[in-house]
């Protein structure tokens, strides 16, 4: 953990290097991105050792009416930008285990903090002009799962409430491509990976976007995203493992200034 906050400050410090360069009047821009996402999962969920086998098809969320929250930051300075993300997610899931009635829920909570780099720019397309644009990105990602499990037996009114939460921070490198065929359209992908640790945590991202602008600084998206997380850790008392593919139509607007 100690060796991912260091270099987390190397990357704070080296984008202010990178960006103090910046002559007064150069060509900075900035955009916020607010989204929501309407998710259906798929996987396993374990806390304290009890399991649910969860699958809810993205025809079927509105039974469980999850649905997560984004924000996204960007500040570029030609091609070079840095790029802050906050995420929620909170799940729930009921299910049976032999005669107890149990509520599996899962709350996430991630955060991304990374360096961009366009390899490929043409045209200009944050000033709605057509063009294509190809960017890798290094950086961070701190995630936060909460899992709790709720039994309830019938008849006899036992009532159990288990928690048990997790946090870890992961390297993550990725790319997102933009395409504008018209000075009024996007299309956006990105994706990315976090993990190569010794322990089992994988997260892997990846979305695709249709935009339409509404105005010279305002567009309107939607699109579909979908969420691999693999999470295990055991010790002596506390056990949580998190195995799902989470998935479904994202939306949201993107303000540039």
């Amino acid at each position: 953990m100690k060796k991912y906050i260091n270099v987390l400050i190397i990357l704070l410090l080296t984008s202010s290097l990178i960006f103090s360069d910046a002559k007064e009047g150069s060509d900075w821009r900035f955009s916020i991105t607010p989204s929501i996402w309407t998710v259906g999962i798929d996987g396993d969920v374990s806390v304290l050792g009890e399991s649910a086998d969860i699958s809810v098809p993205f025809s079927d969320i509105l039974s469980l009416a999850d649905i997560g929250g984004n924000v996204q930051f960007e500040a570029w300075f030609d091609n070079i930008g840095i790029i802050g993300s906050a995420g929620y997610l909170s799940l729930s899931y009921d299910t049976e285990i032999l005669l107890a009635d149990t509520t599996l829920g899962l709350d996430l909570t991630q955060l991304q903090l990374a360096l961009a780099y366009r390899i490929i720019n043409t045209g200009d397309i944050s000033g709605n002009q057509p063009g294509f644009e190809l960017a890798f990105t290094g950086g961070f990602y701190y995630m936060h799962a909460l899992g709790s499990l709720e039994v309830e037996i019938p008849y006899i009114l036992i009532n159990l409430d288990y928690e048990d939460s997790a946090d870890w921070v992961n390297a993550a490198f990725g790319a997102r491509m933009t395409l504008s065929p018209t000075p009024r359209m996007k299309i956006i992908l990105t994706s990315d990976i976090s993990g190569f640790d010794s322990e089992a945590n994988i997260t892997i991202n990846f979305e695709g976007r249709a935009a339409v602008a509404l105005a010279d600084s305002i567009d309107i998206f939607v699109g579909f995203r979908m969420m691999k997380i693999l999470y295990e850790e055991t010790d002596d008392i506390d056990i949580l493992s998190v195995d799902i593919t989470l998935q479904g139509i994202s939306a949201g607007m993107s303000f540039r200034f």
